[in-house]
């Protein structure tokens, strides 16, 4: 299983669709008001706004976040925001042989194109992964991604199938470790995140420790030095870039915090090594 292209696009209320058409290659557009058919397949998270989504039979479905929409080779499909609402979207394409095999077993199919699997960080977090490893083409990048998109897959049948009930501070906490997740190159002003989520800054910080074990901040700083390890490893950025990368003002206070939260100074974080090549490009 391989990975063929990857990419996230933010499309504001009012805006066309697709954003940006001349940035996609010529195979991915293929008169998008007509719909498309790839011939490979393809997963599309949608984190924020609302849409419809066309299929083969002329099914129909309603999507918004937390919708995981899969496509698969030589099935026509269409989809696109609603215009007063717009929409997030992160998606993945890939090939193979084990790909083949998961729905020949019944593991996905056609019939079921859209799983609703909710928002959730370790989602995000897994396609920004996959993002950065596309980015670095590093040998063996391959592998990494095959089995980062096999780890998508999984997390998406087992939330699809798994809706145990939750309590409201629940669903709270998991919206903002969501928006943490989706803001985690950016300075997080954690009384807007309670404000976003209707609940005074006391009793979300209480709340949110009680489930976690941390303070929010606490959680958005090891989000933070989550990727600055991913960023290290791949080596392709100074310390300084990567402080800069992820909001931090002073490069030497970036330095201290990632020493204090891992036990090793950044320039002690050594690249990983690999061996492989990409068998395609990544658009």
């Amino acid at each position: 299983m391989y990975c063929t292209t990857v990419g996230s696009t933010f499309i504001a209320a009012g805006a066309g669709y697709p954003a940006n058409p001349s940035d996609h290659p010529p195979k991915y557009l293929f008169r998008w008001d007509l719909g498309r058919i790839f011939d490979e397949y393809a997963l599309l998270y949608i984190t924020r706004g609302k849409g419809t989504f066309k299929t083969e039979g002329e099914r129909t479905y309603r999507v918004g976040p937390g919708s995981m929409i899969l496509l698969f080779p030589e099935i026509w499909h269409w989809y696109a925001p609603d215009q007063n609402s717009g929409w997030d979207e992160n998606w993945v394409g890939f090939k193979g042989d084990y790909a083949d095999r998961l729905v020949s077993s019944g593991f996905f199919s056609p019939m079921e194109p859209v799983l609703d699997i909710g928002l959730h960080d370790f989602v995000l977090q897994s396609f920004h992964q996959i993002f950065d490893c596309a980015r670095a083409e590093q040998p063996g990048c391959q592998q990494v991604l095959g089995a980062k998109i096999y780890g998508l897959l999984a997390d998406s049948s087992r939330l699809s199938r798994h809706h145990d009930p939750i309590s409201e501070d629940e669903r709270l906490v998991e919206r903002a470790k969501f928006l943490l997740a989706d803001n985690i190159t950016e300075q997080m002003d954690i009384g807007w995140l309670s404000r976003s989520l209707g609940i005074g800054y006391s009793r979300f910080r209480t709340m949110f420790k009680n489930h976690t074990g941390l303070s929010p901040y606490q959680y958005f700083l090891n989000l933070k030095m989550g990727l600055a390890k991913q960023l290290l490893e791949q080596g392709n950025y100074s310390i300084k870039e990567i402080s800069h990368m992820l909001s931090f003002d002073d490069p030497y206070y970036f330095s201290h915090l990632f020493k204090k939260k891992t036990g090793l100074a950044p320039s002690r974080w050594t690249p990983i090594e690999g061996a492989g090549e990409l068998p395609e490009q990544v658009s």
